[in-house]
């Protein structure tokens, strides 16, 4: 009878040792490709409080996206926007009963970029933007910090979204000849329809008389003017933004 509870026994240490590990490795999976909770974060400076907070992680052991519950008695602040950043981590603090583990170990610092008015209770999902690559880690717990406006990032996006808007100039990844007039843009066309050494040298002849020159392909531009056979244009993004002149309308789409 003794032997059978010995056995018993031992079966039972083994199966929760079994469990144990399994755990341990199921928690490690889900924090690399899954999503991990982590203790609610108070920002007392900045008058927030993130609750509900879940990170996100790839594949690759990279957190990918935070979902939060965020409430702000300050959101009236934040009228452009708001970007901060977060350090992902394994903290002593956030560990039940374990204080005494040591120096905190980050995972990663990642950057958060909300490019709208903050209201004052909001419900977030957001992508996270890699900044600093840290080891692998079962994270416990985040730390939020250099909150700031991202009215430039706003500006920027809207400069974006403006340009998406406007015809390109065609053939990406080529330069194309930007005439100073409709009379230039003859006198361009003409000469590259001439063959060899004589349309080489009249091309160089026109730009060295400021009559056209080449610029970047691919850009957005502005139409400012349109003729039968010629468009005027100002180039509105990449290296020869703000110059103007003429192309040929089936450059323009």
């Amino acid at each position: 009878m003794s032997k059978l509870t010995l056995g018993s026994a031992t079966l039972i240490v083994r199966g929760l040792l079994l469990l144990a590990a399994l755990e341990m490795v199921a928690t490690h999976l889900n924090s690399q490709t899954g999503t991990v909770k982590v203790p609610d974060v108070s920002i007392v400076k900045e008058g927030f409080t993130f609750t509900g907070i879940e990170i996100r992680w790839d594949q690759e052991g990279k957190a990918s996206q935070l979902s939060a519950l965020i409430r702000s008695d300050k959101a009236s602040d934040w009228r452009m926007g708001l970007k901060f950043l977060v350090d992902v981590g394994t903290y002593a603090a956030d560990v039940t009963g374990e204080v005494g583990l040591g120096a905190e170990r980050i995972c990663g610092v990642y950057q958060v970029l909300l490019l709208k008015p903050i209201k004052d209770t909001e419900q977030l999902t957001i992508p996270l933007r890699l900044v600093a690559q840290g080891p692998r880690c079962n994270p416990t717990g985040i730390r939020l910090h250099d909150f700031e406006s991202a009215e430039d990032e706003i500006k920027r996006a809207e400069r974006q979204a403006q340009l998406a808007r406007l015809p390109k100039l065609q053939v990406p990844g080529e330069q194309v000849f930007l005439a100073a007039d409709s009379k230039c843009l003859e006198e361009t066309i003409a000469a590259s329809r001439m063959d060899g050494l004589e349309k080489r040298k009249r091309l160089q002849e026109l730009v060295s008389y400021g009559c056209v020159e080449l610029v970047e392909g691919g850009v957005p531009v502005m139409v400012l003017e349109k003729q039968l056979n010629a468009v005027r244009v100002r180039i509105m993004d990449g290296e020869s933004e703000g110059k103007t002149g003429w192309v040929l309308p089936q450059l323009v789409r």
